[in-house]
């Protein structure tokens, strides 16, 4: 079985939308801690598709804001880029799950069929809590 290679981005509204490092495709879970504007999640929404994100996972305050937007977002991809190129995005929003149960799906959505090595993690916060985050990660593998 391969591995997936996990990735941390701590991101707060009050700086410049983080640059994404990261291979293309690839899966984001959106953990967000706190309210942001929707100039803000709209513009890092589509910085995420058009970084090649074909997998999101939103968790967390506002989360079916965050879905809206990251659709909208791969909706209007072709004509952000002037291209006639439609995007491909699988999208699911955990609302009533534990931000363990939410990775568990993050992690069991890579498979075969859907081949997206690398997942970052999007942590919308006013703190890193890089550690924890990644550790947490890795406990919701072993879930049933």
């Amino acid at each position: 079985m391969r591995e997936s290679r996990v990735h941390y981005l701590q991101a707060h509204p009050g700086l410049p939308i983080p640059e994404i490092k990261i291979a293309e495709p690839f899966r984001i879970v959106v953990v967000a801690e706190i309210e942001v504007d929707n100039q803000w999640r709209d513009k890092t929404a589509c910085a995420l598709i058009d970084r090649g994100c074909q997998l999101a996972l939103c968790w967390g305050l506002d989360c079916a804001l965050w879905d809206r937007d990251i659709r909208y977002a791969s909706i209007y991809f072709g004509k952000r880029n002037r291209s006639n190129v439609e995007h491909y995005l699988e999208i699911i929003t955990c609302i009533d799950e534990s931000l363990s149960e939410a990775f568990f799906r993050a992690e069991m959505a890579f498979d075969e069929y859907l081949p997206l090595d690398d997942v970052l993690i999007l942590h919308v916060s006013n703190h890193d809590a890089e550690s924890f985050v990644r550790s947490k990660y890795e406990a919701s593998k072993t879930l049933e």
